[in-house]
């Protein structure tokens, strides 16, 4: 298997690519491009979470219990509560139990369900990243959301792929120092359990991500008309 070191190079490499390509075809502004750029390395390590190094997962924990109060205080904003009208005391608490819970969640899935090259290390993660990518991002148009969850995707898979080419039997001699026999390229976890959780997860927020796309897909109260309801 390829090293940290060497997904982070390849993750730099295909972020440039990527994100260049998208500022290029779809013209997207610098602040969205660094991001993209930022996404695809981001996952290009994040299917290690599985692993036993606790310094990454803390990292990327750490990163995510940053981001998610960020992400809920928007999510108030949009439900038509100003920032100012949270209040200080209300966004401390957002961001110290945001922070907390992310850290929480991260260390007992690490430790109590995920399996080392497990689930994570699978053609499916990859499209479960893309999905939380795109819905991390609800003030977007669409074609911006899918351009930043891609990127996440994007990532994730090279990281699979590259595992799965050092895995090789005539490259791990020669390239792979700590390569071992198995499947990378796969589509399910390492029990039947961990698999049912991937594939319910990416058909639950692919509905999600369908409702953002098509407004038709939202479920819409009944017109109201002289106080009463029409007939179906």
């Amino acid at each position: 298997m390829a090293d940290e070191k060497s997904h982070i190079s390849w993750g730099f490499l295909l972020g440039l690519f990527y994100a260049g390509a998208g500022a290029v075809a779809y013209n997207f502004g610098s602040e969205a491009t660094l991001l993209a750029f930022i996404l695809v390395l981001i996952g290009s390590i994040l299917p290690n979470l599985d692993s036993t190094d606790e310094g990454l997962t803390g990292e990327l924990s750490g990163l995510i219990g940053a981001i998610a109060p960020i992400l809920a205080i928007n999510y108030f904003a949009r439900s038509g509560v100003g920032i100012t009208e949270l209040g200080s005391v209300r966004m401390a608490l957002i961001i110290i139990i945001g922070y907390s819970c992310s850290r929480v969640i991260f260390s007992y899935l690490t430790n109590n369900i995920l399996a080392n090259r497990g689930a994570l290390h699978s053609i499916p993660s990859a499209i479960l990243f893309s999905e939380i990518g795109f819905l991390s991002f609800p003030d977007l148009n669409w074609v911006g959301r899918s351009f930043l969850g891609i990127a996440l995707g994007i990532g994730v898979l090279s990281h699979v792929i590259i595992d799965a080419f050092t895995n090789m039997t005539i490259v791990k001699k020669t390239v792979a120092k700590n390569a071992h026999s198995g499947s990378v390229i796969k589509f399910s976890g390492a029990s039947n359990s961990a698999t049912w959780i991937l594939y319910i997860l990416i058909v639950l927020l692919g509905w999600f991500v369908a409702r953002d796309i098509s407004p038709s897909l939202k479920v819409q109260s009944p017109v109201v008309v002289d106080g009463n309801r029409p007939s179906s």
